[in-house]
């Protein structure tokens, strides 16, 4: 199975309608063909077709794919409707994405992945998931909107995902009357993004004003010389290989990289905080932390396998301060993941509602946070309650670098 993601930063550009036209061109080529509409918080796979089918689940089995015209389909739109809303935890977006990859039986030539606008968990669950099977992303981008095709196609050069190649949608107008053509949209960046970036121009899509109507219909069927560009992109993909080895760990390192960098940051702030926040004396009758007693703290990878950051501290000098290496040895050692902590620094959570609120101890008591060592669990407890409940110190944080651990949550 080959694998192709369709991928834009900005919405609106266009992505399932090219999505839906490259998996019937292909079927047209005779190729078996899957289409996952991966955009799950706003799947249009059952507008733009009308189709008023389902995806079964099984809990054996796992998910039974729509047939559409010989193309197999996973949608949201297709189990939850076209009305409900959907807006999960970012965690159940990977299992998704995980789940149907390998719990579904595709059995196909080519998968066509619908992505949704950006380059979040849905982004990068999908090109980890698919990497053993990626070919490369076909990168949808629209006149002048030249600083969302600069971010898209820098965020493929920085996690080093292939590309197939640009196609520049609604990229033109022709008057039906005249002939004349019109850039309602701006001039066409195709080839300025192909020359910076080193990457295929495929071409451009031209607006169909009749596309409307063909929604409607459930024929969103692209024509002209529309339809050459993606015959061009169809046969780039046929001639491109899988993925080359060791993609898939370079990506992880790579995302696991700038969450160690950011949690570096954010950890020296804590403490920093701590010590023009916190008299001393109040840690140390708070929290039983003595002179000589250190604290080893290990974040964690979400999986909680992979250290991502460990480091030591120890109340010396009149301050919370971090220990060199070798650590000196510490009977108390406290294991959490980055996005845990996130949490716990946020006070909130996502949930499948949106975010809660939540307390920083009940991380301990459900067992998200693992304390180590004899006799250390009300030093643990008091340590919670009286800094990462502490509203001087958690709001410093929460100003300095609110946005990127809201995007751990």
């Amino acid at each position: 199975m080959k694998v192709i993601c369709v991928s834009a930063v900005k919405g609106g550009v266009g992505k399932t309608m090219i999505s839906l036209n490259i998996a019937r061109l292909l079927k047209a080529r005779n190729y078996k063909v899957g289409l996952l509409d991966a955009d799950f918080d706003n799947a249009n796979f059952a507008q733009f077709t009308q189709i008023d089918g389902k995806v079964e689940a099984d809990p054996v089995e796992g998910f039974t794919l729509y047939n559409w015209d010989g193309i197999s389909v996973f949608s949201m739109s297709l189990i939850a409707g076209r009305e409900k809303a959907v807006s999960m935890p970012a965690e159940q977006y990977w299992q998704f994405v995980s789940d149907i990859a390998h719990k579904s039986s595709w059995n196909v030539d080519y998968l066509i992945v619908d992505l949704p606008g950006g380059g979040g968990d849905v982004f990068k669950a999908s090109v980890q998931v698919f990497a053993d099977d990626l070919v490369g992303n076909l990168i949808v981008i629209q006149p002048s909107m030249w600083d969302a095709a600069n971010r898209v196609l820098n965020l493929h050069q920085y996690f080093d995902v292939p590309v197939v190649g640009i196609i520049e949608n609604m990229h033109a107008l022709t008057c039906g009357h005249c002939g004349s053509s019109y850039a309602p949209f701006g001039i066409p960046i195709g080839d300025k993004l192909s020359a910076k970036f080193n990457v295929p121009n495929l071409g451009g899509i031209p607006l169909d004003l009749l596309m409307g109507e063909k929604l409607l219909s459930g024929t969103p069927w692209i024509e002209g010389s529309g339809l050459d560009t993606l015959n061009k992109a169809i046969n780039r993909m046929e001639m491109m290989e899988k993925v080359r080895p060791g993609f898939l760990n370079k990506f992880k390192a790579k995302i696991m990289e700038g969450i160690r960098e950011d949690m570096v940051k954010v950890i020296g702030y804590i403490l920093k905080a701590i010590n023009r926040n916190l008299p001393v004396s109040k840690i140390v009758q708070s929290t039983g932390f003595t002179e000589a007693q250190p604290v080893v703290f290990h974040i964690l990878d979400e999986t909680k396998t992979v250290e991502l950051v460990t480091f030591a501290i120890r109340i010396t000098g009149g301050e919370v301060k971090v220990l060199k290496k070798p650590y000196p040895q510490s009977g108390y050692e406290i294991y959490i993941s980055y996005r845990t902590l996130a949490r716990m620094i946020m006070g909130q959570k996502k949930t499948a509602d949106g975010l809660r609120m939540c307390d920083p101890v009940d991380f301990w008591l459900n067992g998200d946070v693992y304390v180590k060592g004899e006799g250390q669990m009300p030093k643990a407890v008091h340590l919670f309650n009286n800094v990462f409940s502490n509203p001087e110190i958690m709001n410093e944080v929460r100003d300095k670098y609110g946005s990127t651990l809201g995007n751990w949550l």
